[in-house]
């Protein structure tokens, strides 16, 4: 059973616009970037060399940063944010999505993921060689690409966060016992202005012994939970997930679901997280489900049951 209430929540503090003017009629863009977790890792890091902007119509437009953006995704969890684009001017005009161009050279320690018991390995791409589409020295690299459409208006400023799923992008070493782990880039992009968040409450008594936790978030009402499978249906999918943290200050189980479009939600909980594997098909029990409504700078705060 479900209990839960609806409380409002300002998100002005996560915006980052721009009050500077543009000489065109150009919008501005600003990106910041968030995650959902792995569960045997401190640390996965990423070095993002370029962000492609991709037009309906036109040319792809091509942000290079001066120095590649090395960002350490598990510092990015329950709705914590990073910017990384502030104020990039774009033609007017519907976009179908971006690209973010990742170095993934297995000789420097640009893409790396560190275990929890403290060894580091380099990110490889999942695919040899990586994809060389981006008209940028790219032969060890991969790309995150985002198949989220977008509008850029005329003189007016947007907000996206980018939610790079550490969960579905990092698998293991193709061969066991391999000392490099695979970068498959998954994740998706939110406007900040028409998304919503989900604070849950997980009593202790579902932590059982042994329980690696993670409430998993799919779109729609009612909808029937299933493992992370990269080779399986997106329809199937969770749209994100969450990690279910120790609260030091109230010693209970929370988790967040942060940047969620407005719509109807099915949450779903599971002590055996640690045993999905993204790039297969995997038997996971979750112990409970129910549907929850967001709605745009809100946030709906629920509680597991027993």
């Amino acid at each position: 059973m479900w209990r839960y209430l609806l409380i409002l929540l300002s998100l002005s503090s996560l915006l980052f616009l721009s009050s500077c003017n543009s000489s065109s009629d150009n919008g501005l863009l600003s990106l910041s970037l968030t995650d959902a977790p792995v569960d045997n890792a401190s640390s996965v890091v990423v070095d993002i060399a370029a962000v492609t902007a991709i037009p309906q119509n036109g040319s792809p437009i091509t942000y290079t940063f001066s120095q590649p953006q090395q960002i350490d995704l598990l510092q990015l969890q329950q709705g914590v944010t990073t910017p990384f684009i502030n104020d990039w001017s774009l033609p007017p005009g519907q976009y179908i999505g971006l690209n973010l161009f990742i170095v993934t050279d297995a000789t420097v320690p640009d893409s790396y993921i560190v275990l929890n018991n403290g060894n580091q390995y380099p990110l490889i791409p999942a695919q040899p060689g990586g994809i060389n589409i981006c008209g940028l020295p790219c032969e060890n690299s991969t790309s995150l690409f985002i198949k989220t459409p977008f509008v850029i208006a005329s003189n007016e400023n947007d907000a996206y966060v980018v939610d790079f799923d550490a969960r579905k992008s990092v698998l293991p070493p193709s061969m066991p016992g391999g000392a490099q782990y695979q970068l498959q880039p998954e994740g998706r992009m939110a406007a900040i202005l028409d998304s919503g968040n989900i604070l849950g409450i997980v009593p202790n008594s579902l932590i059982t012994p042994g329980c690696t936790p993670a409430v998993y978030i799919y779109s729609g009402a009612n909808a029937t939970p299933a493992d992370i499978n990269n080779n399986a249906s997106p329809a199937t999918q969770p749209l994100t997930e969450a990690a279910v943290t120790l609260n030091n200050n109230t010693g209970g189980y929370q988790f967040t679901g942060a940047y969620l479009p407005a719509g109807n939600y099915t949450l779903a909980f599971t002590c055996e997280a640690a045993l999905d594997n993204a790039n297969s098909a995997d038997t996971i029990s979750f112990t409970f489900t129910g549907s929850v409504p967001v709605a745009a700078q809100t946030t709906f705060r629920v509680v597991l049951t027993n």
